[in-house]
């Protein structure tokens, strides 16, 4: 599958804390206000990825909740590296890094070696190892 593509992925349209511009291919979180922003930790109620770039605090943020979608994730992962097949959690920044024990929310479909990549993953949503 072209990394450029996604594949069964049901959007759900959210507003936009602020500018998420820098924030697409990464985890959100849902706040308090039904707003989403990057998420950034385990603890966050994490939704689903952006798959827009919204510039603006308000603006449509269409999210990727669909379990089983095979979409584009950035990932963290300069220091342990992401092979198929890994659970992958968040960062305190959004993007999936991999983990071995506690939450995660996606298995990865391709395999990483550096941080700021793009990555085929597949959502899955909140889940304990």
């Amino acid at each position: 599958m072209p990394a450029e593509q996604y594949s069964n992925a049901n959007l759900r349209s959210y507003e936009a804390a602020g500018d998420q511009s820098s924030n697409q291919f990464k985890m959100m979180e849902l706040q308090s206000d039904g707003q989403v922003d990057a998420a950034n930790g385990l603890t966050d109620h994490v939704v689903g990825i952006l798959m827009n770039d919204p510039s603006a605090e308000g603006s449509p943020a269409e999210v990727c909740v669909e379990p089983g979608a095979h979409v584009k994730l950035e990932v963290t992962a300069a220091t342990t590296n992401i092979s198929i097949g890994d659970n992958i959690g968040v960062n305190t920044d959004g993007t999936g890094l991999k983990v071995t024990s506690g939450k995660y929310f996606c298995k990865a479909q391709q395999a990483a070696t550096a941080t700021g990549v793009r990555i085929i993953v597949e959502w899955i949503g909140a889940t304990d190892t």
